[in-house]
């Protein structure tokens, strides 16, 4: 499974007048991003990643996503593989040969915490048992970060390796996401043994319902590339499985916010700890500090 996106800790975004902070704060080593054009690329990528999340969460049959059914409360659909010569939006997605994916269901739990559980690092191997190793290579901004995730084999392939740009944050007043992409960084080599994996896009939106603050709205959606030897049509047969992740997110999320819930001091200091910051404007923390609403 890839699960781009939910790297603990490693993705937050914060803007300038293009949306994006101008900065860069290494976080892995001595060097930082410092080539402008590189830096510019990354932040325009970031800003892909977060319009190509909200548009496949909001995907419908009129889009092209077709119904895979209903398991354990997780309503999964797919949008297959369509070639076309020129991408509608000016990405790459629409020119990948596999299929985008999503599933979604209600979480019993505020959006906020959502998010901090999946930020949190203690918690990214229960959500993805193959996940081996992240590293945070740059945290480009208070909520994009370049990480380098390494995945387990599953026998009989090769194990797996992506250099990720991701995404993390607030994107409007009822919708929180976590998300992000392949990029291309010298300061993220080849592994030896690895395939470098591909993910066009992939992560979770967040939305509260209306007038039910303890109940959230988790969509996961991703397209991925495998790479290597691996036959695009198995390739899409894993992905149709990939959304049920958000059935381990719910199996992880309600038993712990119903324990934390009596207690709103611990609970706010939690999701504090995280502070959830816009992607769509200057970097402040959601509630001034990160508390419930």
């Amino acid at each position: 499974r890839v699960r781009s996106g939910v790297v603990s800790g490693a993705s937050r975004l914060s803007n300038q007048s293009n949306g994006f902070a101008n900065h860069t704060r290494n976080v892995a080593g001595a060097s930082h991003i410092s080539s402008p054009s590189a830096r510019d690329e990354y932040f325009a990528k970031g800003r892909e990643v977060v319009d190509k999340l909200v548009a496949a969460a909001g995907g419908s049959e009129e889009d092209g996503w077709v119904s895979l059914g209903n398991t354990k409360d997780i309503f999964t659909m797919k949008r297959p593989f369509q070639k076309s010569s020129t991408s509608s939006n000016g990405s790459d997605s629409d020119s990948c040969p596999t299929d985008q994916v999503k599933g979604t269901t209600v979480i019993r739990a505020s959006p906020a915490f959502i998010l901090s559980i999946l930020k949190d690092e203690s918690h990214a191997k229960k959500l993805d048992d193959l996940l081996k190793e992240v590293h945070v290579i740059d945290e480009l901004s208070d909520t994009l970060h370049l990480v380098h995730l390494l995945y387990n084999a599953v026998w009989p392939t090769a194990p797996r390796d992506f250099c990720m740009l991701n995404v993390s944050g607030r994107y409007d007043d009822h919708t929180l996401l976590e998300g992000g992409c392949s990029v291309s960084s010298p300061r993220v080599p080849t592994v030896k043994g690895y395939v470098r994996g591909e993910v066009m896009f992939g992560g979770y939106i967040l939305r509260d319902l209306t007038g039910r603050p303890e109940l959230c709205e988790v969509t996961y959606t991703s397209q991925v590339d495998l790479r290597g030897s691996m036959p695009t049509f198995v390739t899409n047969k894993v992905a149709a499985s990939q959304p049920m992740c958000v059935y381990r997110l719910k199996q992880l999320v309600e038993p712990l916010y119903a324990q934390l819930k009596g207690n709103p001091q611990q609970l706010n200091n939690f999701i504090r700890t995280f502070k959830i910051f816009d992607v769509r404007d200057t970097g402040r923390s959601l509630g001034g500090d990160g508390d419930e609403e």
